[in-house]
């Protein structure tokens, strides 16, 4: 058994090396070799047999993600497993794609990843075994399935484009040539909305689940190597099941997907068209998919006329943009929400939302700065984010963020209210927790939510003194107390007290007190 450990950290790999018992692997053991990047990898692959890799996947110039696809198109069969630094794996879906082991977290648990290897050796042993019993190729067996996948995948992206005969030939190589005769329907399943609890979810983990949903539902009478997931889309395609049966699935799909893992899809149905038309059919579907904002769930099928739609006035009326003086957020919500249903009753596309976006925007952000409350700052908050990058699917996701934004705005206001010096209260504290640390006016506003310029002009009018000569000011009794309680040099007691500069120390010092650091010590009896 023959195996290379990749990583462009030396160590990385002389630990894997000495900290997995390869001997013991096996029948015979593994025999174990190291490669620092991708190219001296490849030579070893291409110059021996190799069974498997542990790879790294962030290295420089080309990833191990690169080696492995290179591996899978030069048909070696090795398996891989990855080695990564981040908890969240950000690759599993391509790790999925190129047929990965399995993958171990940086700092790595020798213990785990033995186990890891064990088990994949002992896959390896029972797939020769039966290579050897069967006489046909082991490796083609496994990933029938995933060349298929593959394969549609091109033709949906259109990467066989003027290339006709190099299709018709990869379609005979992996047993698909008599299926080009027949006549295809594409459903194209996008997410529109999902629940709150699946926010911490990045892209990847939400599109597995709903394709793992859509191979349940689809794959009871279909190769699941005509389910593809593509970017954000699942894409089925049907080959003789028929239109009514695919219809029936997208519904039962869409229902699915809500009662299982609480997200809500729209299922998007093509019309008959041959293998050529494929990509052509997908491109219209995400173009339909795309300008529907009207729905958050349901099946709907291709309408091959289009409609020329005159993009409807989006401003938002007067009376309800008044409630914002009076900080009527929920009669806001309610009022605008009424009269966006009022709107959508007639012919509503994307860029009627997109319209009514900007002005929706412009309005909160014309409100915050007449509160002065910082814009970027509170709109960049992790919550307030995740919602804004939504709003361009539905109007009920950009109402969404707009009600998360106005109960941000009030738990703020309320703050102020409860306490007229809360916010510069809040800016002190925030002061005495970074006091030896390089903090700016800017980041000591951004702490309270307030924009830099409010910020310094309440903190004035509450304290008399600006945020930064305030700042000034506590560093220098800190500075006293330390020449008071400790023996540390001058120096030192400047660095700790959160001057990087001994001569600034030394003038504020002065400034502060009429003598100077080295007077105050003599003086104190130091």
């Amino acid at each position: 058994m023959h195996a290379v450990i990749i990583d462009d950290e030396r160590y990385s790999v002389k630990a894997i090396m000495e900290n997995i018992h390869w001997e013991t692997i096996g029948e015979n053991g593994v025999e174990v070799k190291g490669a620092y990047n991708v190219e001296q990898a490849k030579m070893i692959i291409e110059q021996g047999e190799v069974d498997f890799i542990i790879c790294d996947i962030e290295m420089p110039r080309s990833n191990g993600i690169d080696l492995i696809k290179w591996i899978r198109q030069e048909g070696y069969p090795i398996e891989a497993i990855i080695v990564t630094c981040h908890e969240e794996f950000q690759y599993a879906k391509e790790a999925i794609t190129l047929n990965v082991y399995d993958y171990c977290v940086k700092p790595l648990d020798y213990i785990q990843m033995e186990n890891i290897v064990k088990n994949l050796v002992q896959k390896i042993v029972a797939g020769k075994r039966e290579k050897k019993q069967s006489g046909l190729g082991q490796y083609y067996i496994e990933n029938k399935t995933e060349l298929e996948r593959i394969f549609w995948q091109r033709i949906i992206e259109g990467n066989y484009a003027g290339n006709e005969g190099g299709m018709i030939e990869e379609a005979s190589r992996i047993g698909l040539g008599q299926v080009l005769q027949e006549e295809f329907n594409l459903a194209l399943i996008c997410v529109k909305q999902f629940n709150v609890h699946l926010a911490s979810w990045n892209q990847d983990k939400l599109m597995l689940s709903v394709s793992n949903v859509a191979k349940g539902v689809f794959g009871q009478r279909m190769e699941s190597g005509r389910i593809l997931m593509v970017k954000s889309d699942i894409i089925v395609i049907s080959q003789d099941e028929g239109f009514d049966w695919l219809l029936e699935k997208c519904g039962e799909m869409s229902k699915l997907c809500q009662e299982m893992i609480h997200v809500k899809v729209c299922c998007y149905v093509g019309e008959n068209v041959s293998y050529e038309k494929l990509h052509e059919s997908y491109q219209r579907l995400k173009m339909m998919a795309y300008g529907d904002i009207s729905h958050l769930e349901g099946v709907f099928v291709e309408d091959v006329c289009e409609r020329a739609i005159e993009v409807l006035p989006m401003d938002i009326p007067a009376e309800i943009q008044k409630l914002l003086e009076y900080a009527k957020y929920d009669e806001f919500v309610e009022r605008f929400r009424v009269w966006v249903s009022n709107i959508q009753k007639e012919d509503f596309d994307l860029r009627a939302l997109q319209s009514l976006q900007e002005n929706l925007i412009q309005v909160i952000y014309s409100h915050l700065m007449k509160l002065g409350i910082s814009a970027r700052m509170l709109l960049q908050e992790e919550e307030l984010k995740k919602k804004y990058e939504l709003i361009n699917i539905s109007v009920e996701n950009a109402i969404q963020w707009m009600d998360a934004v106005f109960k941000k705005i009030n738990s703020i206001m309320e703050n102020r209210r409860n306490s007229g010096n809360a916010a510069v209260m809040e800016m002190k504290k925030f002061i005495e927790l970074h006091l030896t640390e390089d903090v700016t006016r800017e980041e000591i506003a951004k702490a309270v939510h307030l924009n830099v310029d409010y910020a310094a002009r309440i903190f004035k009018q509450e304290e008399g003194i600006s945020i930064m000569d305030f700042l000034g000011k506590r560093r220098i009794i800190k500075a006293i107390s330390l020449m008071q309680t400790t023996d540390m040099s001058i120096s030192d007691v400047a660095y700790h007290s959160g001057f990087i500069n001994s001569s600034h120390f030394s003038t504020l010092f002065k400034k502060t007190t009429g003598i100077s650091p080295r007077e105050f010590r003599s003086r104190d009896g130091g």
